[in-house]
């Protein structure tokens, strides 16, 4: 969401209760994932991140609520877009590196010029960042975080000192790199 003199708000989330990602990171350094993110072939909770993607289910945010939501993108960004639907869409983690993904996404662009003009309107989200911001804090909070002020935050470290890779990111890097035939040395250089 553009701002005037903010950053730009970003919000790119998962619609499950966690990114599958850490399901997968869990999954690769041998360690259990809380029994509220997933649940097994039988539709009951487990700990064991081995069998995401392939048996089981992940779980949604927001109870029904989330549900509700996540189907709905779903329609737009899978079935509208005709690509892979659910447990349709591959990813190169769980099989080879050259089989498709299948995946296809939804895009959707406002006109804000023809409801207000552009500048009034990040003027206006100027204003509303300001009031979050200035919202009475928690006890023992120091600063109330917009969505994506902290990855825009992380993308200036980054910048400055490079990326710090997880070791369930190594692993599958390495991994990639054995499929690709590449030498895993050059990805660092």
């Amino acid at each position: 969401m553009p701002a005037g003199k903010e950053k730009t708000i970003l919000f790119d989330i998962a619609l499950s209760r966690v990114a599958a990602g850490k399901i997968v990171a869990a999954n690769t350094v041998g360690k259990k994932i809380p029994n509220d993110w997933y649940v097994d072939a039988e539709g009951l909770p487990t700990t064991d991140p081995s069998l995401y993607p392939h048996i089981g289910a992940l779980l949604p945010m927001a109870g029904h609520k989330g549900y509700g939501l996540a189907v709905m993108v779903e329609v737009l960004s899978a079935v509208m877009s005709g690509g892979g639907m659910l447990n349709e869409v591959g990813h190169w983690l769980f099989g080879p590196t050259s089989a498709p993904e299948n995946l296809t996404q939804c895009m959707i662009a406002i006109n804000v010029g023809s409801m207000m003009p552009l500048q009034q309107f990040k003027e206006r989200v100027d204003r509303m960042i300001g009031k979050i911001k200035n919202s009475p804090k928690a006890k023992g909070t120091e600063r109330i975080y917009l969505p994506g002020e902290i990855e825009w935050e992380r993308f200036a470290e980054n910048q400055a000192r490079g990326i710090d890779l997880p070791d369930d990111v190594r692993i599958k890097l390495k991994g990639m790199a054995e499929d690709l035939q590449m030498n895993m040395n050059t990805l660092y250089e």
